[in-house]
């Protein structure tokens, strides 16, 4: 499959599950967790298999790095960020770059009274990037080089050059998106900053229908409920709580471990990641921690990291797969596979099973389904409880249920026809020795008549 429909692999279901999951009814509804939690719901509600995206999305606000979308047009990633903005009330700024873009299109041309005047260089910033908290910048890597030495200072430091030297930005979130990967050496450095990446495609055939029951923002006004759930302040404590947990996560010495075991194993499968990308890992994952709602970061939170940060094309997010596998990062990726394994067992025994009915190998294959049925009993009733694999225990659970009631009805009718033969051959056994009884008295009954006939003669 290209990359022009959704390709999924177990692990990024994993991912796609657990950042579709709602949160707690019982979750306080001023606090800034349950915000969040909004907030991501609000957007996955509204764009259909963009879970990776809205985490990526969001990652990236929490942690004020740079996320960068890379996929074909029409795929939603600047109407994401559009809602973004909308959903945290922040100053939005939207440019599509090119090779002439000059720098007075992106901050404003220059105040030409004030300089007459007053001979002060000083730029006209009203609805310019200087004034944007959320910024999205459209094909990047056509923009001149000047452009793209400017945009490297604000990627960094989020600063521009002024009058009255460097100028610090408001921004809480640069986005940008590019429908190819930049093919210049020249632009490697720049693409190295854009810290977390997300390669988008086209929705699935199978989810093709819910376009048109979604708006997406694309038709409709933002509804009220979509807009505000939280502000610009809201969202910078978010980043203080992210920053307090990486400084606490550098000091977890398994996590370190683990750390450093997946990024040499994701060098070790042809990946190069930077000494900058190396670092920023461990940060996003404190964002995601957050973003999950859940008190600390840990392993599972470092996979998904991984998985936005690393990948330099497409087809590294599936080398990450198997970083992550190899690393034992992630137990319910761990535990998805078992699940993965046993449901595809158990559906090719029962399909088999189906289609040998009557013919002589079915009692084997029939065995062979109730032991395949009890390994995907056991893992159901041990992982039912487990929302993060939500994804693959519902189809299971169905097809367990579906395996005890054909299980069930083949016993009763092997039972039956057990029974019916051995009735038959208890018949036939009778049958046989009456026949054998009738035939020996019918022969004594013979021989009697005649031995007298011979004693009377």
């Amino acid at each position: 499959m290209g990359e022009s429909e959704s390709e999924n692999t177990v692990f990024r279901e994993v991912l796609q599950n657990v950042i579709s999951l709602p949160a707690g009814s019982n979750a306080d509804k001023d606090s800034l967790g349950y915000k969040v939690q909004k907030l991501k719901e609000s957007l996955n509600s509204r764009f259909i298999e963009r879970e990776i995206s809205v985490m990526a999305a969001l990652t990236g606000l929490f942690t004020n790095e740079p996320v960068v979308f890379i996929g074909p047009v029409g795929t939603a990633k600047t109407n994401l960020i559009e809602e973004l903005g909308k959903a945290i009330n922040g100053k939005y700024f939207y440019y599509l770059l090119h090779n002439f873009t000059d720098p007075d299109e992106l901050l404003g041309p220059l105040n030409v009274k004030k300089y007459r005047d007053e001979g002060i260089f000083e730029r006209i910033k009203e609805g310019g990037l200087q004034e944007a908290e959320i910024a999205f910048l459209d094909e990047p890597f056509k923009a001149s080089s000047a452009i793209r030495n400017m945009l490297l200072d604000i990627m960094l430091n989020k600063r521009v050059k002024g009058q009255a030297g460097q100028e610090k930005l408001p921004m809480v979130g640069l986005y940008m998106a590019a429908n190819e990967l930049p093919s210049e050496s020249e632009d490697a450095a720049f693409y190295d900053r854009l810290v977390i990446r997300d390669f988008v495609s086209y929705v699935s055939k199978a989810s093709r229908p819910q376009l048109l029951l979604r708006d997406g923002g694309l038709d409709k006004e933002t509804t009220a409920e979509n807009r505000n759930i939280m502000s610009v302040a809201e969202v910078k404590q978010a980043q203080a709580e992210v920053s307090k947990r990486y400084e606490a996560a550098k000091q977890d010495a398994k996590l370190v471990e683990a750390w450093a075991t997946a990024i040499g194993l994701t060098e070790n499968a042809g990946i190069t990641v930077s000494d900058r990308t190396k670092k920023k890992i461990m940060k996003v994952a404190a964002a995601i921690s957050v973003i999950w709602n859940e008190p600390k970061v840990t392993t599972e939170h470092l996979a998904a990291a991984l998985y936005l940060t690393a990948p330099r094309e497409r087809e590294d997010t599936s080398k990450i797969e198997d970083v992550v596998a190899k690393a034992r990062l992630s137990p319910t990726y761990d535990n998805a596979i078992k699940l993965f394994n046993v449901a595809q067992e158990l559906l090719n025994v029962y399909t088999e099973a189906k289609q040998q009915e009557g013919l002589p190998t079915f009692k084997a294959t029939f065995e062979r389904l109730n032991s395949t049925y009890d390994q995907a009993k056991l893992l159901v009733d041990e992982h039912k409880a487990d929302s993060k694999l939500g994804f693959i225990m519902e189809p299971l659970s169905d097809l367990v249920e579906r395996t005890a009631i054909y299980s069930k009805a083949k016993a009763k009718q092997l039972e039956k026809e057990e029974k019916d033969k051995a009735a038959a051959q208890s018949q036939q056994k009778s049958t046989r020795s009456y026949e054998s009884v009738d035939v020996d008295v019918s022969s004594r009954e013979g021989i009697g008549p005649s031995r007298s006939l011979s004693r009377g003669v």
